[in-house]
C-alpha cells in the first residue's frame, strides 16, 4: 500500500514540470480564498486605516520636503543678492549708488509676503 504525504512540497523532488505547476496553483488557490473570499468587515475596516495612516505619513513626508526645498533655494537666493550687491558696491566705486537701476532687498520682498 502506497501512503501519499500530506506534505506536497516533499513531493517537489519526486514529480517532474506538472507536478510543480499544480503547487504553484494550489499556493494562488490558497491566496485567492485567503484575501478575496475570506475578505471579511474587520479586514475592510483595518485596510482603510492602514491605508489612512500611509497617506497621512506621506502627505506630511511630503510637506517636510517641499519645506526643506523652499527654505533652500531661499538660501540661495539671499546669497545670490548678497554677492550681488557686494558686486554692485565695488563697481559703483563704493558709493553705494547704482547707475540708472533702483536696487531692492529680497528680505523686504519676503517680509512683505
Amino acid at each position: 500500500m502506497d501512503y501519499v504525504r500530506p506534505n506536497a512540497a516533499a513531493n517537489v523532488s519526486e514529480g517532474g514540470l506538472f507536478s510543480r505547476l499544480n503547487l504553484y496553483l494550489d499556493w494562488m488557490q490558497l491566496n485567492w480564498n485567503e484575501w478575496v473570499i475570506n475578505y471579511d468587515f474587520a479586514h475592510q475596516i483595518q485596510m482603510a486605516k492602514n491605508v489612512r495612516q500611509n497617506s497621512t505619513d506621506y502627505s506630511e513626508s511630503l510637506r517636510r520636503w517641499f519645506r526643506r526645498m523652499q527654505e533652500r533655494g531661499m538660501a540661495g537666493l539671499t546669497e545670490w543678492q548678497r554677492g550681488a550687491q557686494l558686486l554692485e558696491l565695488g563697481l559703483s566705486g563704493g558709493t553705494g549708488v547704482s547707475a540708472g537701476r533702483a536696487s531692492f532687498r529680497l528680505d523686504s520682498l519676503l517680509a512683505a509676503g
